[in-house]
């Protein structure tokens, strides 16, 4: 996950459709919009034994928390 700063905000962004959350590999599969933000959205993801909506707040708190990375396939 990346950041860039606009208009004095923080935008948390992935640089990759795969990542690794607490050891376990997912990839984005689909992202919906919930709403005017640069964080409101949801986000398909699907890892080897599970699929799921995560929110994009949710990756955010992750990565702050030092639990999630970007992976390559």
């Amino acid at each position: 996950m990346n950041t860039a700063t606009i208009n004095k905000k923080t935008a948390y962004y992935l640089e990759s459709r795969f990542f690794e959350a607490d050891g376990k590999r997912f990839e984005i599969t689909g992202t919906r919009s919930t709403g005017p933000g640069a964080h409101d959205s949801v986000h398909m993801v699907k890892g080897t034994t599970e699929s799921k909506e995560m929110k994009h707040e949710t990756l955010i708190k992750l990565f702050r928390a030092g639990r999630l990375k970007a992976v390559m396939p």
